[in-house]
């Protein structure tokens, strides 16, 4: 009778972590993926960018291509819809590799949440302004504007599988929104602008009297897509609603933290630390090949979650019982938010060439053989992208694209109410404040740093008397030295975190 108990109990057990190990919408349940391409999701009045630009804009059609499942019986699913990076501009034209719904990361991640269980859609959205202009209020308001038409176009798209929900099998009621790269600014845009003040903000106006607001939601229309002028906008259908249920960014910031009040969905955050292109804190977004800076102080990953857990906006995904080791990694890197995934990789010089998206692969057999539109486009696309990643290759990019899924997947099914959302904790591990030991402090920008506990510090952050991230280094050990030669003197702040406690201390540096 004991014998048969055991053996019961350890087919209880091993049917139970099997249930754990191939859960739908954490793991893939699906070997196959049915894709359905240039879906007609909506049309709108875009930037005409072929010379002589005339006329200034045109009707465009808008496309997607769909990723279901294959075999799925599942009459209701989540969606998932995801935007490309590109600097709004197409691939090869904006001198990089990407840039429209069929690149490999985009078309990777769809498959991945098909297989999981999920209709993922890859989604394009109008894209044109000057990349070359050197007047700062007149480049800062293209890609302002840019960024709004994305904004809008992602509204129509959403009221597009809304309104066709039966067809695709969707639950409605379980909308996720992301984006990489530049579709990451429109994802984080989307999730947090819900009013006309957060358009009209000193940074975005021009700098002349009467300083009028760059985007005019009178001539463009509203954030939702509605309203506006013929010649500029094409109003969405406003019987559907464009509420989304969680977001994500890979990469990509927000034009201004202000624009969170509280009031966001569940948001998460993948962001490279050194990224070169997208601020990781807070910082200037500037155009690579004029030097203009077209957003003073976008916030980057670590500022959106310190905003999110300042506002409890992931409260969902916090404290929870999470077994993968995607979590167990995130927690000793994140600073204690929940919805953070940081990736810290080596830094290299000039600082220009750290790696901001190594999730990205190309064949760059094909793509030296584009010669649209001129001789040699493609070849020095892909020298620039090179440049940014260069030990690029399929291999590289599937182990980020793991690390992705893997950290997304459970947060996602919690902000979405899914089965499959680890349990929360009892009680919340409260932080333990310790005591920093410098030394030698002042110093000439070399320290080593401890906790007088000298417990194992799990990664050291350090910051200017402003706020400013400068660098983070990774721990494991009972002290880290720290290398800041050549930097300003003044006082910085360094903080020192453990899997249960943080230290703060004040450095001077001479």
């Amino acid at each position: 009778m004991k014998k048969m108990l055991r053996t019961s109990l350890a087919i209880a057990i091993a049917l139970m972590s099997f249930s754990a190990m191939a859960q739908r919408y954490i793991t893939d349940q699906f070997s196959a993926v049915t894709e359905y391409k240039n879906v007609v999701y909506d049309s709108n009045m875009a930037v005409n960018i072929v010379p002589p630009n005339n006329p200034p804009v045109y009707k465009a059609g808008l496309l997607c291509d769909v990723y279901e499942p294959e075999g799925d019986t599942e009459t209701k699913r989540p969606l998932v819809i995801i935007m490309h990076t590109g600097s709004f501009l197409p691939a090869i034209i904006n001198k990089q590799v990407t840039g429209n719904k069929a690149d490999s990361a985009v078309v990777e991640m769809c498959r991945r949440f098909a297989r999981k269980g999920y209709v993922a859609v890859a989604m394009n959205y109008r894209i044109g302004w000057n990349p070359t202009v050197t007047n700062a209020d007149t480049a800062t308001a293209q890609l302002l504007q840019a960024t709004y038409r994305g904004i809008q176009d992602a509204k129509n798209c959403v009221r597009y599988f809304r309104m066709n929900a039966t067809g695709f099998k969707l639950d409605t009621s379980r909308i996720v929104l992301g984006g990489i790269g530049t579709g990451g600014y429109i994802a984080l845009a989307y999730a947090s602008i819900d009013k006309q003040e957060e358009l009209e903000l000193e940074k975005f106006r021009y700098s002349t009297d009467p300083y009028p607001p760059m985007v005019n939601s009178g001539l463009f229309g509203d954030w939702n897509g509605i309203g506006g002028i013929p010649q500029l906008n094409i109003p969405g259908d406003p019987f559907y609603g464009t509420k989304i249920h969680a977001a994500f960014h890979i990469g990509g910031a927000m034009g201004d933290i202000s624009w969170m009040d509280g009031n966001e969905v569940p948001i998460f955050s993948i962001h490279c630390v050194l990224d070169p292109f997208a601020p990781y804190q807070y910082g200037n977004v500037i155009v690579p090949t004029t030097g203009v800076t077209v957003i003073n102080q976008a916030a980057g990953g670590k500022a959106v979650q310190d905003t999110a857990t300042y506002f409890s906006i992931n409260a969902v995904i916090e404290n929870r019982d999470y077994q993968d080791v995607f979590s167990a990694r995130s927690k000793t890197i994140n600073g204690g938010n929940e919805g953070l995934y940081p990736f810290i990789l080596p830094a290299r010089t000039p600082a220009f060439a750290n790696e901001g998206s190594p999730w990205e692969w190309w064949d760059s057999t094909v793509m030296k053989q584009i010669n649209f539109p001129y001789a040699g486009a493609g070849q020095e696309a892909h020298n620039n992208s090179m440049f940014n990643n260069p030990d690029m290759s399929k291999e590289k990019a599937m182990k980020y694209i793991d690390t992705i899924q893997g950290f997304l997947a459970p947060r996602v099914v919690c902000a979405l109410d899914l089965p499959g959302c680890p349990a929360k904790l009892s009680s919340i591990g409260k932080v333990n404040a310790e005591k920093v030991n410098v030394y030698p402090n002042p110093n000439k920008g070399s320290f080593q740093v401890q906790l007088a506990s000298e417990a194992i510090i799990n990664h050291v952050e350090v910051y200017d008397i402003n706020g400013k991230q400068i660098s983070i280094l990774e721990g494991g050990s009972e002290s880290v030295q720290v290398n800041m030669s050549g930097i300003a003197t003044g006082v910085y702040i360094v903080k020192i975190y453990t899997e249960n406690s943080m230290g703060t201390a004040r450095v001077v540096i001479e």
